[in-house]
């Protein structure tokens, strides 16, 4: 059995409405679902291929914040309502044909909604990585703060993220409580249970933050 999303119900577009008039619903990310991992959508569905991450929090409190994923249907349907566009597939598979992110490395382009439209900062391409990177590990039990810089990279995906949220990105891994010290140890952990999953790069990343005289825990 996957793992249920317990804090939202969004079976139905009422309900779906709803939660938008209630909630301020913001995308974070699109990741493809690896072999042999399950999840349950906020609807109740088990997911299929790929879910949508979405964080919320409530209009009329603010410290009242989550996360939930969904399928493809109530996700395109979110993004809707809150007049978002698509955000490209985070696939971390080699050699699959979705998987379009060594090609993203070398022309800095984004898709959406199926068409490359958008320079894409590489410092932001990489953090951007880097959280989803960490949703895998973490199963989707992503919180406040990451939850809301991870969209919030995704309304400025062409502009480099201040130092400030690459050193909390940073902060926030070293706070992981497996035996992994850091991104790329958990990378290669995933890399063991998936065999094609690819090897990720953060070395921009540790170049922006030794400048600054703080260790990185990203490599």
């Amino acid at each position: 059995m996957g793992q249920v999303c317990r804090e939202i119900n969004c079976r139905g577009e009422e309900r779906r409405k709803e939660i938008v008039r209630l909630f301020k619903v913001d995308i974070m990310s699109r990741i493809k679902l690896l072999p042999g991992q399950e999840h349950i959508s906020c609807t109740g569905d088990q997911l299929e291929n790929e879910y949508y991450c979405f964080s919320y929090s409530n209009r009329k409190d603010q410290k009242k914040k989550g996360v939930f994923v969904c399928g493809s249907h109530a996700a395109k349907h979110f993004l809707e309502l809150i007049n978002k566009p698509n955000i490209r597939l985070f696939n971390p598979l080699i050699g699959e044909v979705a998987d379009n992110n060594l090609q993203h490395q070398f022309d800095r382009r984004v898709d959406v909604g199926g068409e490359r439209t958008e320079a894409e900062n590489i410092v932001a391409r990489n953090l951007r990585d880097a959280i989803d990177v960490l949703t895998i590990w973490w199963n989707n039990k992503i919180k406040y703060p990451l939850s809301d810089i991870r969209a919030q990279l995704n309304n400025n995906m062409n502009e480099e993220p201040k130092f400030r949220v690459i050193k909390a990105v940073n902060t926030i891994i070293s706070s992981d409580q497996s035996e992994c010290t850091t991104l790329k140890e958990m990378n290669n952990k995933l890399k063991e249970k998936y065999p094609n999953m690819r090897d990720y790069d953060f070395s921009l990343l540790n170049v922006i933050l030794q400048k600054h005289g703080i260790k990185s825990y990203f490599d």
